[in-house]
């Protein structure tokens, strides 16, 4: 999803608000040129951008807090990295096809309701109906090797991490799931990802129809604003989920997202489009089309530098439950979820008011490249201290460090992309085409790390014994991030027309 998932400072824009006048100059079917666009004022984009909010919350839910945990319920200890790892491909393998095609049927919608809304609203009924299928078909989280050794000594598992106990009869290897519980789990989680990707690649198009040039530093930073919001509320949700239960934390993504995303669309108003004769489809103009932006210098390596990023943060998200579980000596025999949610929270923190400040000092300096390259540095420094920490305090004051990296990147990272949008006409499809360095990640690393993961972790089980270089694949998947974070700071220097 997205990823993400994570924008943030300054002022938006709104077809709707602009005069008459201006209507005329611009047929119903044409596209308004961004230098056209009128400014909203802060109350109406803080209503454009209310959206995020849910749609982060869910991500991070879905991503980090809750599925990893229903996964290890269904599969087992021995299977988890591995099908999570499955799981997320698919998952981008189903955003990476239809992403581009809503984007370009988006671009040429006729609706009196506009361009975007009508696929926002059809994508969050199907989230919330899914949501429902995931919730149901593993309605239960996973117990950690802590939550086991409860009954006997949680201290005592700690310490014997180095002497590698055999506690094999402790975890449940085979998992609680049948395969038709997996199979409707998959399911079900896949049409999600198809719902979250009809939502985000419109109204990425939406934002991007009501964004005037001179203000999109500020329209970034609000967008990053609510969306690290919407992660913190998240991560305070999976914080409280075991309490809630699976079916009762999903009820609450639910009705969040459904509210939020229904308040941007009920609050603007897209200029109607009417119906006119459109010229036959050309399935090789299509597929032309989507390779047609990366040919511009600037947006390919806006492209480039965005894929490298997300490339780092794929490699260890979804795996992050797992590395708390099996690596980290976690305080009180904390369960997984909660810890990696309570980490979250002070990272959110930290990154919300990085974005401020780095949003305001993109704004100030005008320049955005020494952001993103100092951020991608700060990231790679806290990816690699990862490497060395088994404490959980000492892991949680590091999230704080990348969240500085996160935040600051995030005020410009959306503003970046609007900077060197090719084509006015397709901006949805471009975005889209631009949206695919947060998806294909997740199709390339994740499965990378999982693999490196769950061979490690199928040799140590093999033997009976669950301490043994139990973090060797993690140490591998830091020091892989924190290779791609500079590589991605690395690259921004290619882009021409940004300072």
């Amino acid at each position: 999803m997205a990823s993400n998932a994570m924008q943030l400072h300054y002022m938006t824009v709104d077809t709707t608000s602009g005069s008459e006048s201006e209507h005329d100059e611009c047929s119903e079917n044409e596209v308004v040129p961004s230098s056209r666009i009128q400014i909203l004022s802060r109350g109406r984009l803080v209503l454009l951008n209310a959206a995020w909010f849910g749609m982060m919350m869910t991500f991070l839910v879905l991503a980090i807090a809750v599925v990893p945990s229903q996964i290890q319920y269904l599969v087992g200890e021995r299977q988890k990295a591995k099908t999570l790892s499955l799981v997320a491909a698919a998952g981008s393998v189903v955003t990476l096809i239809s992403a581009p095609i809503i984007g370009f049927f988006s671009d040429r919608c006729q609706s009196q309701f506009g361009r975007r809304r009508p696929f926002m609203v059809v994508g969050t009924f199907l989230i919330c109906i899914f949501l429902v299928g995931v919730a149901y078909s593993a309605p239960h989280f996973a117990h950690s090797r802590r939550e086991l050794h409860q009954n006997a000594s949680c201290t005592s598992f700690e310490e014997d991490k180095p002497h590698c106990p055999a506690t094999k009869s402790l975890v449940n290897e085979d998992g609680h799931g049948t395969q038709q519980d997996l199979g409707f789990f998959i399911a079900s989680y896949l049409l999600v990802f198809f719902g979250y990707s009809l939502v985000s690649t419109t109204y990425n198009g939406l934002i991007a129809d009501m964004t005037h040039p001179s203000v999109r530093g500020f329209s970034s930073g609000v967008m990053g604003l609510l969306m690290l919001f919407g992660n913190l509320f998240g991560a305070g949700l999976g914080a409280v989920s075991q309490s809630l239960h699976v079916p009762g934390t999903y009820a609450v993504v639910g009705v969040v997202f459904f509210s939020t995303v229904m308040l941007t669309v009920l609050t603007v108003q897209e200029v109607p489009t009417a119906k006119t004769e459109q010229p036959a489809l050309d399935v090789r103009k299509i597929l032309i089309s989507y390779i047609q932006p990366l040919r511009n210098h600037d947006f390919f390596w806006v492209f480039v530098t965005r894929f490298l990023m997300q490339m780092g943060i794929a490699s260890t998200m979804g795996f992050l439950e797992y590395w708390l579980d099996d690596v980290v000596e976690l305080p009180d025999c904390m369960p997984p979820v909660k810890a990696v949610s309570l980490a979250l929270l002070p990272l959110l923190i930290v990154a919300a008011l990085s974005s401020l400040a780095g949003g305001a000092l993109a704004d100030k300096i005008q320049r955005k490249k020494p952001i993103v390259i100092s951020s991608a540095l700060v990231m790679s420094i806290a990816a690699g201290g990862l490497i060395v920490t088994q404490k959980y305090w000492l892991a949680v004051l590091i999230s704080v460090v990348f969240g500085c990296g996160l935040g600051a990147y995030t005020a410009v990272d959306f503003a970046l992309v609007m900077d060197v949008l090719p084509n006015e006409r397709d901006r949805a499809k471009d975005l889209a085409i631009w949206h695919q360095a947060l998806v294909l990640p997740q199709l390339i690393a994740t499965p990378i790390g999982g693999v490196i993961v769950h061979k490690l972790q199928e040799a140590r089980l093999s033997n009976g014994q669950l301490g043994c270089e139990r973090g060797v694949g993690y140490i591998v998947l830091f020091a892989i991030s924190a290779a791609y974070f500079l590589l991605s700071g690395a690259f921004i220097t290619r882009i021409r027309s940004v300072r």
